[in-house]
């Protein structure tokens, strides 16, 4: 191979990328934190761990994790069973799969704050009056019934995170051998059987993936928040530092501190505490990647720590200690194979009963939050054998499933749709008179396209900025995969796997200092920053697809390693700019949580802080239904017409024969 010539400058964009977005909020927060600060003080005052001893003192911060916890857990296991059943029902393409495919990835492709929002009004309507309501035949007000609110909230959830899990189990399956479907047919393998061998050949990627979207869920915001925001309060709820409601996660507790926050100190030792919680299950699943014995052996000291840690924290010291000892006990068992699993098994067992024994004596405050990790992680991890009953199921119920996971996303459309042309402003929308007056009100008398023009403005640096940043270093750590661009790719995929309110609020304190605040640019950099993982993976595997003969070729004419870069490399890339593209600008588009934080002009207000002002929370008495359904289906358009413009170049001419032409 023949070196070109210099070219360690194409990592330095990407590294500073991180740097302003990941590293130094992080370190700065963990630095205020030992001080006392507001806007003010002119100068920090060193406190110590007073900050985190408030924390630790505040029992609305335990109970909002045992809430996030609880419903984090039942999100990640409807999600993950419902999208492999349908998975298996999908993995062969036909015109009936790629139909179901299109109505459910609609439901995807619409930006969670409208679908969020219109699910709200389908489910609570106007004090308690709405569609569900009429359905089920009883009273569903999410804003004084908690166990409605939880629910409502994690459905929401669920079906907004069925269609990417879907696709993704689907492309799992794909490594699957048609032979073993041929002996599966032959040998006459009933359906549970069936789904549980397909689960064992997918098992080493599948199990990872859960506990990633668990670790995604305990850091969602944008639904609970638009949904219902706090929730009713529930038992135990009003403390002296925190009023937690049924659906308070940790999201929302952390930008309800921020809207009232006063010591930003105090503020970074809450993100510090959350982020060690949210770090403990990024760890699991990253540790059930592992070969045993090394994958048990690790699990089982994390899930130990994780007890003593959130036990302690909790203020339950006796079962801390009990359980820190239990899951170490196993270890000694670790060269005998069926003691060990036993020893496993047996304190796995206990964990079981002591999360029952706890919730009955306790209610939701005593919940064990541990447990949730402890549990799942090392009953996947054993992998301990079940005995599957022979039955196979009729297909009308599996046409049933189907119509269960399709409908609520063509109920929703055409509730939008209807809303839209609606003459009253209802959440119920009326059917005689329907008129387009709608939309000619929020877009001459509302300005909506000034707001529209805001969020282009947003998604075009985002995709200048990957572009800048991304582009290079995936060329440059595709071509030679030096310490330096490993270190910045690990930073960066952990960074944004990372990522919640509880980095954002870090963000928000060291941009406002740098004038980001109210700022596109600051902005489009978070959203670029949340692109990088599947841009740069993407990227790297198409650079690294290009014949080395090009490459060799060209240097060998003496030109720099930067001007095959751009000459040569770059136009090749066409078709992946377009997708890429197509993914930046979809996710600057329908970004919701980071304008909230960074944007509070009228005037920069971009198309989903619109959207979000014409229903506001729940509760809000000024929310104007039929004119958020408008807007919101004219938001969509430039959506549309980016993507089909963007299908120019993912059918570009140079993708070919392992991405280029051959003369």
């Amino acid at each position: 191979m023949i070196r070109g010539r210099k070219d360690r400058g194409l990592f330095l964009p990407m590294a500073l990328l991180i740097s302003l977005t990941t590293l130094f909020p992080i370190g700065w927060a963990l630095v205020i934190s030992f001080f006392r600060y507001s806007a003010y003080d002119t100068t920090p005052v060193f406190v110590g761990l007073e900050n985190f001893s408030r924390v630790f003192r505040d029992r609305g911060l335990v109970l909002s994790l045992n809430l996030t916890v609880l419903w984090s857990g039942l999100k990640t296991f409807f999600e993950i069973g419902i999208s492999f059943l349908v998975a298996v029902r999908l993995r062969h393409s036909s015109r009936a799969t790629r139909l179901s495919m299109f109505i459910l990835g609609i439901g995807w492709f619409f930006p969670a704050f409208i679908t969020v929002s219109a699910w709200r009004g389908l489910i609570q309507g106007s004090a308690g009056r709405s569609f569900v309501s009429s359905i089920l035949g009883m009273s569903v007000d999410i804003t004084t019934q908690p166990v409605a609110a939880f629910i409502s909230t994690l459905f929401v959830a669920v079906w907004l995170s069925i269609p990417l899990s879907t696709i993704i189990i689907i492309a799992m399956l794909q490594s699957v051998s048609s032979d073993l479907e041929d002996n599966m047919k032959l040998d006459g393998i009933n359906d549970l059987n069936a789904v549980a061998i397909f689960f064992s050949q997918v098992r080493t990627v599948l199990i990872p993936f859960a506990f990633f979207q668990f670790a995604r869920s305990l850091k969602e915001f944008s639904v609970p928040f638009l949904m219902s925001g706090n929730g009713p309060l529930v038992p135990g709820g009003f403390t002296p530092e925190t009023i937690v409601g049924s659906t308070t996660f940790m999201g929302v507790l952390l930008f309800r501190k921020f809207s009232i926050a006063e010591n930003y100190g105090l503020l970074a030792a809450y993100s510090a505490i959350v982020g060690v919680l949210v770090f403990g299950w990024l760890l699991a699943a990253m540790f059930s990647r592992l070969q045993p014995p090394k994958r048990h052996t690790r699990l089982l000291v994390l899930s130990s720590l994780v007890h003593l840690a959130l036990g302690l924290f909790s203020g339950r010291v006796f079962g801390s200690i009990l359980f820190f000892c239990l899951y170490l006990l196993p270890l000694s068992f670790l060269g005998r194979r069926l003691s060990f699993r036993y020893s496993v098994g047996f304190v796995l067992l206990a964990d079981s009963i002591y999360v029952v024994l706890m919730v009955i004596t306790g209610g939701l405050a005593a919940l064990p939050a541990a447990s949730f990790l402890a549990i799942p992680a090392l009953l996947l991890s054993m992998r301990y054998r079940i005995s599957i009953p022979n039955l196979s199921v009729k297909p009308v119920l599996k046409r049933a499933l189907m119509v269960l996971v399709l409908a609520p996303t063509v109920v929703l459309i055409i509730y939008i749709a209807l809303l839209a042309m609606s003459p009253v402003n209802d959440v119920i929308p009326r059917l005689q008179g329907l008129r387009l007056e709608n939309f000619k009100t929020v877009l001459v008398k509302d300005s909506l396209l000034l707001n529209m023009l805001n969020s282009f403005w947003i998604a075009l640096l985002a995709i200048i900025i990957v572009a800048v940043c991304v582009f290079p270093f995936a060329y440059s750590h595709a071509f030679k995969q030096r310490k330096i661009t490993s270190i910045v790719l690990s930073i960066a995929l952990f960074g944004t796997s990372f990522a919640g309110m509880h980095t954002l609020l870090p963000v928000h304190m060291v941009f406002q200092r740098i004038g980001l605040v109210n700022s596109f640019l600051g902005v489009a950099l978070l959203v670029a920053t949340q692109c990088i993982p599947l841009s740069v993976i993407s990227l790297i595997a198409f650079f690294k697809s290009i014949p080395a003969e090009f490459r060799e070729l060209f240097l060998l004419e003496g030109s720099s390693e930067i001007n095959y870069f751009l000459r040569v490399a770059l136009p090749l890339s066409l078709p992946m700019i377009g997708g890429i593209a197509t993914y930046v600008f979809v996710s600057a588009w329908g970004t919701f949580t980071t304008p909230l934080l960074f944007i509070d002009r009228i005037d920069m207000m971009p198309f989903s802080l619109k959207i979000y002002s014409y229903v506001g929370e729940i509760g809000s008495y000024y929310s104007r239904w039929n004119l958020f359904a408008a807007a919101s289906l004219l938001g969509i358009i430039p959506l549309l017409l980016f993507y089909k413009r963007s299908l120019r170049f993912t059918y570009s001419g140079a993708l070919k024969e392992r991405g280029v032409v051959y003369e």
